[in-house]
């Protein structure tokens, strides 16, 4: 449930196995994106992505269905690539991975997200008022 997308078919889970039994994950779990942690991942205070994070979770944003939490893998990855996500060949890189990995960005960066947005909102308030 923590990996599956809207929109995937049998391939997706397929393409988890094999990038396990090739040895580019080295647990079933890491190759679905399953988290075992009970606490999830950690907030980011800042980190290497400060830069791009707002931008993709907008995209993110405005790609996503109605009554869904996140887009198609797909479509997630495409954002993923955009933000040059994945390993050093991204554009070869199967799209679960990317989207995986754009998703687990997102949600870990949440607090920088936030501040970012609310400070650019309190700036055009500002300007609005002068």
């Amino acid at each position: 449930m923590q990996s599956l997308f809207a929109g995937d078919d049998p391939a997706w889970a397929a393409n988890c196995i094999q990038s396990f039994l090739d040895g580019d994950e080295k647990t079933l779990d890491h190759a679905f994106g399953l988290h075992s942690s009970k606490r999830g991942l950690k907030p980011m205070e800042s980190g290497e992505h400060d830069d791009w994070v707002v931008a993709a979770w907008q995209q993110v944003l405005s790609a996503t269905p109605e009554g869904k939490m996140w887009p198609d893998t797909k479509t997630l990855a495409k954002i993923g690539r955009y933000f040059e996500l994945g390993e050093k060949d991204n554009e070869n890189t199967e799209d679960h991975i990317i989207a995986s990995e754009l998703k687990r960005t997102i949600i870990q960066y949440g607090p920088i997200i936030v501040k970012q947005l609310s400070e650019e909102i309190i700036i055009r308030l500002g300007e609005t008022e002068e």
